[in-house]
């Protein structure tokens, strides 16, 4: 019994191990207050809940490891305040009506939730598009650039970001949005490097198409293909990434305090499932329940019956059979019966 509750206690210490999770760090990042980026850093895979309320945001962390204490590094901002830690509640203080999006990280874990600015001005909006741009979120900076451009059919700065994005992600439509640089805008030296990277040095910059009253810029408008193999668009070189050593191995030295205390854990319980192995309950033979005496009684018994029935005139076959023993049985508990004096006294 007592190595079956140990046993139990040690898969309990293992799954409760496997299942406890704690916030290691949590950065933060300005983007010129439209929107801020918040990673939390999580020592293991766990389940959480983020609840918007109006003026915060709160980050709450199932399984959550009741020492665990995160390193909070935060900037100034205008739209999220402060970041604190209550336990196992992460609070994100927002200073403006604000949306947000969330993602997941497998390595290292950690979550991702980005808070927007919900009524940006103008440049705000540009802001936003060019996050979703930095951050590999194209097709939403896509969209972001469309609504820009409908609300601001003017403002070449936007369709030349616009352009850029589009050569970004290799589509045809960046030469669309470059011909609708009139020459002498703003933007219109920049919008013509570009063309020429897109479709060589000797190719000039086309006037701008006539755009008729009502006619939208849209997504689903249909790109203008070029004349020559020449012209076709090429792919944007990709700058290689540099390898982050120096973070990684501050993520690893944050990761030793709790791999050591794990370790000391399971330490712990190996040994008590090793003791609990080796205890073994000693065995204990019971008497057997046939003694002397209960034979000595039967015997007893059987005289004073074979006794009583040679008293009534019973024969030694007739005895025999009633008593379903032999006849020399029935001849020997005779023998006893005079020689052990069990002869009824009834």
């Amino acid at each position: 019994m007592k190595r079956r509750a140990l046993v139990l206690m040690f898969v309990c210490l293992l799954s409760l191990l496997s299942a406890s999770v704690g916030i290691t760090t949590v950065r933060m990042e300005d983007y010129d207050g439209a929107v801020v980026r918040v990673v939390v850093g999580l020592s293991a895979e766990g389940d959480y809940q983020i609840n918007a309320n109006p003026n915060r945001l709160d980050f709450k962390l199932e399984n959550f490891i009741s020492n665990s204490k995160a390193r909070i590094a935060t900037k100034d901002s205008n739209l999220v305040s402060t970041i604190e830690q209550n336990g196992d509640l992460l609070l994100v203080t927002v200073q403006h009506p604000y949306r947000y999006e969330k993602l997941e990280l497998t390595y290292p874990r950690s979550v991702v939730i980005d808070i927007f600015k919900s009524n940006p001005s103008k440049a705000e909006r540009l802001s936003i598009a060019d996050f979703y741009a930095e951050t590999g979120k194209l097709n939403s900076a896509d969209k972001t650039y469309n609504d820009l451009h409908i609300d601001y059919r003017q403002d070449t700065k936007i369709l030349y970001k616009w352009a850029e994005l589009l050569y970004k992600k290799g589509s045809c439509r960046a030469s669309e949005k470059l011909f609708l640089i009139p020459t002498g805008a703003p933007y219109f030296e920049q919008a013509k490097r570009l063309m020429s990277v897109i479709h060589g040095e000797d190719e000039p910059l086309a006037p701008p198409p006539v755009i008729e009253e009502g006619q939208q810029d849209t997504l689903s408008a249909s790109p203008i293909a070029p004349t020559t193999p020449d012209q076709a668009p090429k792919p944007p070189v990709q700058p290689v990434a540099k390898p982050a050593t120096a973070k990684k191995t501050g993520r690893i030295m944050s990761l030793i305090p709790m791999l050591l205390v794990l370790g000391i854990l399971v330490a712990v319980a190996c040994v008590i499932f090793i003791f609990a192995l080796r205890m073994k309950p000693a065995v204990k033979h019971e008497p057997s329940p046939f003694t002397e005496s209960n034979i000595s009684l039967d015997n007893k018994t059987m005289c004073r019956m074979v006794s009583k029935l040679l008293s009534d005139g019973w024969s030694m076959r007739e005895i025999s059979k009633e008593l379903k023993i032999s006849q020399k049985e029935v001849e020997q508990l005779v023998q006893m019966c005079h020689s052990g004096g069990y002869d009824d006294q009834d």
